[in-house]
């Protein structure tokens, strides 16, 4: 069986000969190249891909998506009647939150959940506290923010169980190796400066 070949066009000012297109279409190599399918969690030799570090959001993300969470739970819960839901919300804030964040912004994100938590719960008591003077409402966001906060406590503590623990595991120990250093390289350079 013969090849067939495509006449050479002749060659116009700067440009050489048509590719011959049968030549071109032979097997593909199977090599990965870096930030291909096969190297998106190094860059091709073992070595951390950057891009991939940076990747998921970062600790203002984080910080939105667990209030928003936290609060539609809270309302949730106060419409249905089911202070479960409160709870569930913040495990599922604190979850989202723990495998979603950029691994240089763990730190934060671990720290963070109960003062959001406590934000949300206040906003939701402000949004649906019945009361027609700010001294009557002040004092039903008030009740309503203690009630809710020692429901949810048993909530509390293992939410920021579970942040800690998938937070250890990609990576806090470093995170907090890294701000020590950069403490460190602060207070000598503010000693140098003296």
């Amino acid at each position: 069986m013969s090849q067939r070949t495509w006449p050479a066009r002749a060659a116009s000012a700067g440009q050489g000969p048509e590719p011959d297109p049968a030549r071109q279409s032979g097997p593909a190599t199977l090599v990965p190249q870096a930030g291909g399918p096969a190297g998106l969690a190094t860059g091709g030799s073992g070595t951390p891909d950057p891009a991939r570090a940076r990747s998921g959001i970062t600790a203002r993300g984080a910080a939105l998506v667990m209030l928003a969470v936290f609060l539609a739970g809270d309302l949730l819960a106060g419409w249905l009647g089911l202070s479960i839901l409160t709870g569930l919300a913040f495990v599922a804030g604190c979850l989202l939150a723990a495998v979603g964040t950029r691994r240089h912004d763990l730190l934060f994100m671990v720290t963070t959940p109960p003062v959001i938590f406590l934000v949300a719960v206040v906003c939701g008591e402000v949004l649906t506290s019945p009361g027609s003077t700010f001294a009557t409402s002040a004092g039903t966001v008030a009740a309503g923010t203690i009630l809710t906060l020692s429901a949810a406590a048993p909530w509390l503590f293992g939410g920021v169980l579970l942040c800690l623990i998938i937070a250890m595991a990609r990576g806090l120990p470093q995170c907090v190796r890294d701000l020590q250093l950069g403490m460190r390289g602060q207070g000598a350079a503010a000693d140098r400066a003296h």
